[in-house]
């Protein structure tokens, strides 16, 4: 489980200080979840900090024991000559989670 209390995120600083997340509280308990909301709102700023890229300006993140994570960024700076190799680990990865054997699988 994963929760977060009253958690707020600033870029920059000074007069040109952004508030990217004001007192967001939420409590994840699932293997899989998703973010939805409009442009702006906040989604990757929230999945940068469970992630551990970004700290919370204020409020606390709090997991029940320390999962394994993955993130695949929006917006990734590769050169086009990486980018097949990019899609190949995602596929793979994919892969690597899937039954290999038994009903539903699909490596046989």
């Amino acid at each position: 489980m994963i929760k977060l209390q009253k958690v707020s995120h600033w870029y920059g600083r000074g007069p040109q200080k952004i508030q990217s997340l004001r007192d967001v509280s939420l409590e994840i308990d699932s293997e899989f979840f998703t973010i939805v909301g409009p442009s702006g709102s906040g989604k990757s700023t929230i999945l940068k900090i469970l992630a551990g890229f970004e700290r919370p300006s204020s409020g606390d993140v709090l997991w029940q024991r320390r999962l394994n994570t993955a993130m695949v960024f929006q917006d990734y700076s590769l050169l086009p000559c990486f980018r097949c190799a990019a899609i190949w680990n995602c596929i793979h990865a994919f892969k690597a989670r899937l039954p290999t054997n038994g009903p539903g699988s699909l490596m046989r």
